[in-house]
């Protein structure tokens, strides 16, 4: 969820930050937050138009690997025997090995802008098998970044395998099986860039105002082209200085009728993270709505009204990660360890010298699924247990104590102050269904696995 105005995103000065590393984070931002801007004027969205960026190339490298293993394998092995032969692909793997490096280069550059308005508010790096630990950025850097390459890695390898199946002499039911569920496995593969592309990809052109869906046009009908602010910050007023609005701007879905939603570079960064399999920007966006949501609790009892910033920041929380163990846990990995357990057992029964291959892809896909899909899982259930069960009286008193608006103020957050609670309830049950569902398929995969081996 974008920063929005009048949340109190970058309190704390510059020395509340001594335990990130000076080489971690850009000029340019520090000399930002040193500025001690009013938070209405500086949200962590100012801070990501070059992460923006930079996330997009990671994930057009990362689908760029991805196509090239697919057909590059179907031009190795068409013809060959899908049992018969084993290829030692070393191409494949120089080109894999070669990409996910480049992707996890261009992560940390996304975390160099993102860094310190990120810690300014969750002021601790944690691992989720670890919570109570306080871990030095050098661990939490070189954990996520092992998970980043690794879930590259195995993508591609997937997207290699594919190729291999589908281009291979099928001979067998168990093969025909295979390379079916293998070919619907790439083509969700491509789910993921397909939504970032809709969602967060700036449209050539202004889009009306009145509906945010219709292209504006000129005095002699030609429509108006849209110009995006890149750079660091924000748009400044005519005195000088950085203005209340963060930028925005508009997207394809608005387009295509499917949403009237504005995207803001942070949601961008987030989007194109999660598409390029960047663990890091992953970590970001769920510990900072936690850390938001902390601070917005402290307040609520003083202040009511900021039970709606509160509840927003965990609804918004249970969204991303909603969408996230949908398109990744069940329609990626789900698909694609199914899939590879059945070559496998196909291949343990025909072509038993071809196996150990096999197995190292598959072992390194378990463990990037499991590692990349529990640490969501557990950080969101922590916030679900104290939002819906510790923190829920608390908040329906700040519900029950709001304060309607004054004359001619906008009443929307009043009048449906109500459906906070409900809403939240109801975005986390669907998470918990969707995680119950990607982590039983998971133990299903492993259980098949361990079996046959």
């Amino acid at each position: 969820m974008a920063a929005q105005a009048g949340a109190p995103l970058l309190q704390g000065p510059m020395d509340a930050l001594g335990h990130v590393p000076s080489c971690t984070y850009t000029k340019e931002a520090a000399e930002h937050i040193k500025k001690g801007l009013d938070y209405t004027k500086c949200s962590i969205a100012d801070f990501c138009g070059p992460a923006h960026r930079w996330a997009r190339w990671a994930a057009l490298l990362l689908y760029s690997g991805v196509m090239f293993e697919y057909g590059w394998s179907i031009h190795i092995y068409w013809g060959r025997s899908c049992t018969g032969d084993k290829y030692d692909d070393l191409v494949a793997k120089a080109v894999g090995i070669t990409v996910a490096g480049i992707c996890g280069f261009l992560e940390f550059k996304c975390m160099r802008y993102l860094i310190l308005p990120w810690q300014l508010k969750a002021r601790k790096f944690k691992l989720f098998f670890l919570p109570c630990w306080h871990a030095p950025y050098e661990v939490w850097l070189l954990f996520n970044q092992s998970l980043s390459f690794l879930s590259q890695l195995t993508l591609q390898a997937n997207a290699h395998l594919a190729g291999s199946m589908l281009a291979c002499r099928h001979t067998t039911p168990s093969e025909n099986f295979c390379w079916i569920l293998l070919t619907i496995g790439m083509g969700l593969i491509l789910v993921l860039p397909v939504i970032s592309v809709t969602a967060t990809l700036p449209f050539p052109w202004v889009l009306n105002g009145e509906d945010g869906m219709t292209p504006e046009r000129d005095e002699n009908g030609n429509m108006i082209r849209r110009k995006v602010r890149w750079e660091f910050g924000r748009d400044l007023d005519d005195d000088g200085k950085p203005g209340f609005l963060e930028v925005r701007f508009d997207v394809w879905l608005q387009w295509l009728r499917m949403s009237d939603w504005q995207s803001t570079h942070y949601e961008a960064t987030l989007h194109w993270g999660r598409a390029a399999f960047m663990q890091c920007l992953g970590s970001v966006a769920i510990t900072f709505d936690g850390a938001e949501m902390e601070l917005f609790s402290g307040f609520m009892k003083d202040d009511p009204s900021m039970v709606t910033q509160y509840m927003r920041r965990f609804q918004s929380m249970c969204r991303k990660a909603f969408f996230f163990m949908l398109t990744v846990g069940l329609m990626k990995s789900t698909v694609q360890l199914m899939a590879q357990v059945s070559l496998y057992d196909v291949l343990k029964n025909e072509a038993p010298t071809m196996v150990s291959d096999k197995m190292i892809t598959l072992v390194m896909n378990f463990l990037a699924t499991l590692g990349t899909e529990v640490g969501v899982v557990s950080d969101v259930f922590a916030c679900g247990y104290k939002v819906l069960l510790v923190g829920r009286t608390a908040a329906q008193t700040a519900i029950e104590n709001m304060k309607p608006p004054n004359e001619g103020q906008n009443d929307w957050d009043f009048e449906h102050r109500h459906d906070l609670l409900p809403e939240s309830k109801s975005w986390f049950t669907k998470f918990s269904i969707v995680s119950s569902l990607a982590l039983l398929s998971w133990a299903a995969a492993l259980s098949w696995f361990l079996m046959i081996k």
